[in-house]
């Protein structure tokens, strides 16, 4: 027990310290860092929602200081953050995901709620809060529950502390907190001094994701080229083989801008089609990508928009060009054009 007391006093007293650093707008400790390749889970029952006994659900477990949330920028949704207060002689308490609180309490709110980890030997914890959802292992990972635990309470010896910074360069921030945590204990050893950026661009998962990215990109580019190319030759051939019709028309007395009209009309319609049946393949090829997709679903409707705008504009100038030519022509000389 005197052990455990050393291990949060050391955690306490560093992010005191750290927090008086000039630069320093926030800052606590994590057992695991999220996308960091590491993970905790336990099991837990919620009361009044009876399990049988070895059917507990499980859920992440964390173990923060006051002021993680804040520093890693996990909103606080309802209820508050852990206190240096939550220690432990104090009733012991937990923060939950939204995810587990919409689940567990559709039509309550979580906070004054309890749960117990393990068997019913376990105390029961008061829910304090209700947090943003995150990602835990991977930017794919599905939602789950999510509990988070006060580090006088649940102490642990490892932990990874967390600085917001306003300062351009982070970075320079690193010897500055090696000094102050030296200052408490100076055999502490201190590795894998990181940004969250850094941390985001070597994990597995991201750069995966980064290089399929990359690949699909210059893939869809070059499909795009080869469509805008092929579709644009296509239209612009097809119109040019009606100079002669053109012609007629002309001779006949029809205005330009009526046969230009009816041109990019007709133009269009089946510009119009063909949209509509690569939208409805589109639909259903897009479903393949959806796990290697984040941030955009596979139905994003501003892609698609976007690319459908692209080939129309395209074919009304594929039309538009060839079929304005046309028009200046010599009525006499698109007669005899073959």
């Amino acid at each position: 027990e005197q052990d455990e007391q050393r291990v949060t006093s050391f955690y306490s007293r560093a992010v005191e310290r750290i927090r008086t650093l000039p630069g320093v707008k926030s800052v606590g400790a994590v057992s695991m860092l999220p996308l960091d390749g590491g993970s905790s889970s336990t099991s837990f029952v919620v009361e009044n929602h009876p399990v049988p006994q070895g059917e507990e659900e499980s859920a992440g477990h964390t173990v923060i200081t006051p002021n993680f949330l804040s520093a890693i920028g996990i909103p606080l949704l309802r209820g508050r953050d852990f206190t240096e207060t939550d220690d432990e002689n104090a009733s012991p308490v937990v923060i939950v995901n939204n995810w587990m609180a919409c689940r567990y309490f559709p039509n309550d709110d979580a906070v004054g709620k309890r749960i117990r980890l393990g068997g019913p030997e376990s105390r029961w914890r008061t829910i304090i809060g209700v947090v943003g959802d995150i990602k835990r292992l991977s930017l794919r990972d599905k939602e789950e529950a999510q509990l988070y635990f006060a580090h006088k309470q649940d102490s642990w010896r490892s932990m990874t502390v967390v600085v917001r910074t306003n300062l351009a360069d982070p970075g320079s921030l690193s010897g500055t907190m090696r000094g102050e945590i030296w200052a408490i204990d100076k055999d502490q050893p201190i590795y894998n001094v990181r940004t969250m950026e850094h941390v985001l661009a070597v994990s597995e998962t991201v750069w995966v994701a980064r290089v399929f990215g990359m690949l699909f990109a210059v893939l869809a580019g070059v499909a795009l080229a080869l469509a805008v190319g092929g579709l644009y030759g296509v239209i612009a051939y097809s119109v040019s083989q009606r100079t002669h019709e053109i012609g007629i028309r002309m001779a006949l007395g029809a205005q330009g801008r009526d046969v230009l009209r009816m041109v990019l009309g007709q133009g269009m319609i089946l510009v119009a089609a063909g949209l509509a049946v690569g939208l409805v393949g589109a639909f259903i090829v897009t479903r393949i990508l959806a796990s290697s997709l984040y941030g955009v679903t596979a139905t994003d409707p501003v892609s698609f928009a976007s690319i459908a705008l692209l080939l129309a504009i395209v074919a009304l100038v594929a039309s538009y060009i060839p079929a304005r030519r046309a028009t200046r022509v010599d009525p006499m000389v698109a007669l005899r054009y073959e």
